[in-house]
């Protein structure tokens, strides 16, 4: 598989009917030119991850308070899960665990 589509997971904003998950925003990320069994294959594309599903879900909002935020916050976590399962890659899935801004330690 040489790209994986993220959507963003409209659930977890409070439900949608069937038209509305269709029509969700989706991204594309690339696993071309990554080995995602390398650590830094897998921290590439985990950081390409992260930056779609923080664009599919609106990016992050500078204002609007804590509803707002945190509907932003639930998409993001949503859609992220969603595609590191989809990626099924045991070293993206051990960045996950640690949260969007986790780095393998260098050497």
């Amino acid at each position: 598989m040489n790209r994986f589509a993220i959507l963003a997971v409209v659930v977890a904003l409070g439900g949608a009917t069937s038209a509305q998950a269709a029509s969700a925003p989706s991204a594309t990320v690339a696993v071309k030119g990554r080995d995602l069994a390398t650590p830094q294959g897998a921290q590439s594309y985990y950081e390409a991850l992260v930056r779609a599903s923080s664009a599919v879900c609106g990016g992050m909002p500078a204002s609007g308070g804590l509803a707002v935020i945190g509907a932003y916050d639930a998409c993001f976590r949503a859609t992220l899960a969603s595609a590191v399962s989809k990626a099924n890659a045991p070293l993206v899935s051990a960045l996950a665990v640690q949260g969007p801004r986790a780095r393998f330690a260098s050497r």
